[in-house]
């Protein structure tokens, strides 16, 4: 928590996103990392099936 970017607080993510792909569903959202400084955020997507 400590290393997330600072904005007037720790920013732990933002940017969060679901689109229909088909039968399932597409998210994409962007989270602070482990701690790694030269690189504090994270883009992760995943897709759903119901």
């Amino acid at each position: 928590m400590t290393t997330a970017p600072s904005a007037r607080g720790f920013f732990i993510g933002d940017y969060a996103g679901l689109a229909p792909a088909g039968s399932s569903f597409a998210s994409l959202s962007i989270r602070a990392n482990d701690a790694n400084t030269s690189n504090r955020t994270d883009a992760v997507f995943s897709s759903v099936t119901p």
